[in-house]
């Protein structure tokens, strides 16, 4: 039954609705995945890799010739995903970019992977004070070596082995930064 109200669409005119469905479709997932490249994967610590020259790492590192290092490390804070409203963060926008310090005094060491075990992670605010730098890390860690097919991720369960105290806690220095897909 044809409804009176309606009036009747042409093939063409059909046609025509269609593409312009299409087009605006298109120019939405094109807008969509541009907009995901500005998106945050994770906030993190980025490190120099000079950590590699401590002694007691450097001798645990050669007992285990089936991790390699990696070529750049750093300490992830909070991981986001692909997600644009994660409400933590805000904890982390006005340190972006500052100089911060984390501490070690012990490290893991398995077959699968190396890591430090970070007990703080300081800053210095504008008035020169020592803050803490929110983490959301269940342990907040830095993966130094892995082996092949192992994540980054898991590099966390070497402390299931046990932990390696170092002589002295180790300090090493790090900027806290926005890590984009």
């Amino acid at each position: 039954m044809i409804s009176e109200n309606k009036p009747i669409m042409t093939i063409s005119q059909q046609m025509e609705v269609v593409t312009d469905k299409l087009a605006q479709l298109s120019v939405d997932t094109a807008t969509k995945k541009k907009s995901r490249k500005n998106l945050t994967a994770y906030w993190g610590i980025e490190l120099d890799t000079n950590i590699f020259d401590h002694q007691h790492i450097h001798i645990h590192l050669t007992e285990k010739p089936d991790l390699i290092k990696l070529d750049k490390i750093h300490s992830t804070l909070l991981y986001v995903g692909k997600k644009d409203d994660n409400p933590h963060e805000d904890k982390y926008h006005h340190i972006e970019g500052k100089d911060c310090q984390l501490t070690i005094s012990k490290f893991g060491c398995s077959t699968d992977a190396m890591a430090l075990f970070v007990d703080k992670i300081t800053y210095h605010n504008e008035q020169h004070e020592e803050v803490n730098v929110p983490t959301h890390a269940i342990q907040q860690h830095v993966t130094m070596a892995l082996k092949k097919g192992v994540k980054a991720v898991d590099s966390i369960k070497c402390f299931e082995h046990g932990l390696i105290d170092l002589p002295e806690p180790l300090v090493i220095r790090g900027k806290i930064k926005r890590y984009l897909w």
